[in-house]
């Protein structure tokens, strides 16, 4: 198993408690079973808290040391859709880099569930995107094939 716990700050706490922002642990989970829902692997939750996630442990590579030895074409595209597949599905997240992901036999769980956001409208413009896409993945060619694709 592996423990993820919570330690907000005081204003985190305040938007909590006022529902302005699901608590850490609701989120994780809330966030594990929309990727499920539309097809992207994530750790099983086992139990989940305001401020504790317990899951199963998923033994794998992450993406980004995967990919700095493989460049395994097949690998990528399926990296690339998935995080197309998120943004159709209008799921926020704020860092699409490969090491917030895992790869285990030849299938890729997103692995930091907790920047995720559902159900929040966020008014962010193609070029923030662009900003955003370009910083995490810091390949032109990536963030291309996925702004095509939307």
């Amino acid at each position: 198993m592996y423990v993820k716990e919570f330690y907000p700050k005081f204003e985190e706490k305040l938007k909590y408690f006022f529902r302005l922002r699901k608590y850490p642990g609701e989120n994780f989970d809330l966030v594990a079973k929309t990727l499920n829902k539309i097809g992207i692997k994530t750790p099983k939750i086992i139990e989940y808290s305001k401020y504790k996630v317990v899951m199963e442990e998923l033994k794998g590579v992450l993406l980004s040391e995967y990919l700095d030895e493989n460049k395994d074409s097949v690998v990528i595209e399926k990296f690339l859709n998935l995080i197309i597949k998120i943004l159709k599905n209008k799921i926020y997240h704020s860092d699409f880099a490969p090491r917030n992901f895992l790869i285990k036999d030849g299938e890729i769980f997103a692995i930091d569930l907790e920047d995720y956001m559902v159900g929040v409208i966020t008014l962010k413009t193609k070029e923030e995107l662009h900003k955003r896409l370009k910083k995490a993945l810091r390949n032109d060619e990536w963030v291309r094939y996925i702004e095509d694709r939307l």
